[in-house]
């Protein structure tokens, strides 16, 4: 689940990074992996709700501790390549 959290929170920086460089093969990529996190992350939710609580609140404090880099190195986002 937390997991899946981070995942949905590389994929819309990626989304914001695509639509800023005109990319808009790689933005409709990036959308319909993005659609398809938030299904699995409503599927978990639905199923197991506390647990998605407890993965979403440390996935939040753990993004206050960590904060995303503001530039990414180059080829960063070639594991969402397929």
């Amino acid at each position: 689940m937390y997991g899946l959290l981070n995942r949905h929170a590389e994929l819309e920086r990626l989304i914001a990074w695509a639509q800023r460089k005109r990319l808009s093969a790689a933005r409709r990529a990036y959308e319909k992996q993005l659609l398809d996190t938030e299904i699995r992350l409503n599927h978990l939710l639905v199923r197991a709700p506390h647990v998605a609580r407890w993965a979403r609140l440390g996935h939040m404090v753990g993004a206050w501790i960590t904060p995303s880099p503001k530039y990414y190195a180059r080829g960063a986002a070639a594991g969402y390549r397929r």
